[in-house]
């Protein structure tokens, strides 16, 4: 009891230290566009109206890119199919059916707020899109940002779709809001597996500094 007793002080320093952080970096997503609309075109291809991230079609060329559109378009049963051969040797598993979902049977929720259990199936999927993402980089053929987008929508969309209390509702988005800014850092890219506080702050502040140059190289209307 002595021993936790000491290392609740350290603990809360910890927290503190990465509350400091998110809010960092959703100022710096809210002032520099994090937070805006994306440039959205197409349809879910599953019947549905919503409005989706229309994929590269070069990309679907790719075995990593086909995977992604599967996800993301309701056809997790043709991911088996289409998963490149060596996969599980670059990666290090191969993913296991979950309620109809393929997962990293690894993976979870990440977040610094506590997120309702149900959901927890629903990012193991989204964590699995993510080692795509990474499978493709590492194999020289990376994907565009389309993929990342339409896998972090997916993602809070069935956060949604499984939510019936007014408090689910309200941890998917904020869950939404924490993928965007993920991402918007991450210039829509393949996601870094394990970053330090300061790198997160310090990629936070390159990419609203980037985003700032650009609106200033803008020529006015």
């Amino acid at each position: 009891m002595t021993q936790n007793r000491h290392h609740q002080p350290r603990r809360r320093r910890g927290t503190l230290v990465l509350v400091l952080i998110v809010m960092a970096t959703t100022l710096l997503g809210l002032v520099f566009g994090a937070s805006d609309a994306r440039p959205l075109t197409g349809t879910d291809g599953a019947g549905g109206s919503r409005v989706v991230v229309a994929p590269d079609p070069r990309d679907l060329d790719t075995p990593a890119g086909r995977v992604v559109q599967d996800l993301t378009n309701g056809h997790e049963a043709d991911v088996t199919r289409e998963l490149p051969a060596d996969f599980a040797t670059v990666m290090g598993y191969r993913p296991l059916m979950e309620d109809g979902y393929p997962v990293n049977p690894t993976g979870g929720c990440s977040s610094p707020v506590t997120l309702p259990r149900g959901f927890e199936v629903l990012c193991r999927s989204h964590d699995f899109g993510y080692d795509v993402l990474r499978f493709a980089a590492r194999t020289d053929h990376p994907l565009g940002g389309w993929a990342r987008l339409r896998l972090d929508r997916m993602l809070v969309d069935r956060m949604h779709a499984s939510c019936s209390t007014p408090w689910c509702q309200a941890a998917a988005s904020a869950a939404d809001m924490g993928l965007r800014l993920n991402t918007w850092r991450q210039y829509d890219g393949p996601p870094t597996a394990v970053e330090s506080a300061s790198q997160i702050l310090s990629s936070g502040v390159g990419r609203g500094w980037a985003d700032l140059v650009d609106r200033r190289t803008l020529p006015s209307r």
